[in-house]
């Protein structure tokens, strides 16, 4: 299955989606298509059924690594955000940046773990600051973790606390690489400055929106309207993301109808 494209369709999705080609549900070996389901296929499920050997291995394990266990959604949401935005993995962030915020996140904490705020001033928590910490270590590091961070983590976080944690980041930083370096979502440079500008000019509206709100009264009159733009940007646009990858309108709808209510 990894040779050269078989048709045009398959040439174009390689070159304009990803490094390798997308299996489609009619293409895909037989081990594969029991993954694929009724709905949208994502890119992981059809660039994995390459090789459906891994792919059943692969997708359970993902399923299992990032799914609900011991630690809630809301502690899941800040090692999946906080692990990607070390990685630098630019649609990962934005995407879980959006399901961070519906987990309950604040969009200060949002914007600490992407890096754009101190962790120290979003959370005040000491568990959730040694799990940072712990993330911090184990996704950016080298070697073993600093002794000083492993004795603080250990005294806050329990054995089961810290496995699952650990694993969290480890898989995370799998599907970071993983697709990033295929290409997963779409890379095309001349696409990207287009939709930057459009965000850019996007977020101006939404700044100046929020603006007039508060001289309305309608907002708090310490409400910062940047902000409050960069937030809901970043909402439409991890939907937005999700929308695209799954090809599923769905998640643009939810998050626009939260925002216009």
């Amino acid at each position: 299955m990894g040779g050269e494209p078989r048709t045009i369709e398959e040439h174009e999705r390689r070159i304009e989606n990803a490094r390798v080609a997308l299996v489609d549900r009619e293409q895909a070996p037989l081990l594969a298509r029991r993954f694929y389901g009724d709905g949208p296929t994502s890119p992981i499920t059809a660039s994995l059924a390459q090789v459906p050997e891994l792919l059943e291995v692969t997708l359970p394990f993902i399923g299992a690594a990032l799914g609900p266990a011991g630690l809630d959604e809301r502690a899941k949401e800040i090692a999946i955000l906080r692990t990607s935005a070390l990685l630098d993995c630019h649609y990962c962030v934005q995407t879980h940046s959006a399901v961070a915020l519906d987990a309950g996140l604040s969009s200060e904490e949002v914007r600490a773990l992407r890096g754009e705020g101190e962790i120290a001033a979003a959370f005040t928590d000491p568990r959730e600051r040694a799990m940072i910490g712990w993330i911090d270590a184990v996704a950016a590091g080298r070697g073993p973790v600093d002794p000083a961070i492993a004795a603080r983590t250990s005294d806050l976080l329990e054995d089961h606390v810290l496995v699952e944690l650990t694993l969290t980041v480890a898989a995370t930083l799998m599907l970071n690489r993983y697709c990033t370096a295929l290409e997963l979502a779409d890379q095309n440079e001349s696409h990207r400055r287009e939709l930057a500008e459009a965000f850019s000019l996007w977020q101006a509206s939404i700044e100046q929106a929020m603006a007039n709100m508060r001289a309305a009264d309608k907002l708090r009159p310490d409400a910062d309207p940047s902000r409050l733009a960069s937030t809901t940007l970043a909402a439409i646009q991890g939907r937005l993301l999700l929308a695209t990858l799954y090809k599923d309108v769905r998640p643009m709808k939810d998050t626009l109808e939260a925002i216009l209510v």
